[in-house]
Parts: C-alpha cells; structure tokens; sequence
C-alpha cells in the first residue's frame, strides 16, 4: 500500500459525510498535530486512541560498545583539517589524520511510539517519523535540548 496523502485523507472524510472545505480540514490537522507535538516535546506522552498506544520521547543510555557518529561535528573537524592542509584517514590512506568526532554524551533522546500496548494488525510495519527541516520536530527537539540544559528530565529513561 502507498503512503496515504492528506488529499487522501480528506477524500475519506468526504465520503463519510464530512463537510469542511479543504483548505479548512487542512488548517484543523496542522492545528492538532502541532498541538500534540508541543505537548510531546513537554515531556507528556499522547494516546492516539482506537489501539494505537501512546506516542512520547525516551531517554535512552548510550552503548559506548556501537559508538554513534557526530556527523556535524565530524565534517566541520574534516573541513577544517583540509583547510590546513592536512591528509585525512580513507581507506586509500589509512596512515591519515581521523577526523570522525564519535557522541560522548551517557544518553540520547527519541521519539517513540510505544508499539507493545498497541493492538493493530502488522503493527511492525508501521513507523512513526518526525518532521525535519526548519520547521520539523525533530530541529525543535534538538533546539529544546541545545537551550535547556535540564529539558531531558521530562523524558523517561527506556
């Protein structure tokens, strides 16, 4: 099955009787989604109702054992060393400076949706994606967390 669109969406709720212009039933997810997700990124968690079970953020310890890649930090210690002329590590020069910065941090965040409560078929099909971008919720959760140094106590350890 594709992934359904908003168009899509709205042709159902047509179908079952539902009378709002387009533009308004667009205006009324937005509203919803963006309230839910202030809520989750306040530290509470949100049922979605009809067996979905509950979508939140975790505090998960890291695994020093699988170190996790800083991208960012990693291609701006790469674009500087190149900058000075330095030779970096590849596996055609593997004698290079390593320029891969690795997490430190005891733990990281997410976001979850708790799967065990919930009561859908194929329910390990399913996945739940944050937005990216300017706009998305997985900038303003990194943002939160950038500018609150305390904001991670909301969330609870998986």
């Amino acid at each position: 099955m594709d992934k359904l669109t908003s168009k899509d969406i709205f042709t159902h709720y047509q179908e079952m009787g539902g009378d709002l212009p387009y533009k308004v039933f667009l205006a009324v997810i937005s509203d919803v989604n963006q309230s839910v997700m202030e809520e989750v990124l306040e530290g509470r968690e949100f049922d979605m109702g009809c067996n979905m079970s509950r979508l939140s953020i975790v505090k998960i310890q890291r695994d020093f054992n699988r170190p996790t890649i800083d991208w960012q930090s990693s291609y701006k210690l790469r674009d500087e060393l190149v900058t000075e002329g330095v030779e970096l590590r590849s596996s055609e020069n593997p004698d290079g400076e390593p320029w891969l910065v690795y997490f430190t941090d005891d733990w990281y965040v997410r976001f979850y949706w708790e799967k065990s409560a919930c009561k859908i078929q194929n329910r390990t099909a399913y996945r739940f994606d944050a937005t990216r971008g300017m706009k998305g919720h997985k900038t303003a959760l990194k943002e939160l967390l950038r500018t609150d140094s305390i904001a991670h106590l909301n969330f609870r350890t998986l």
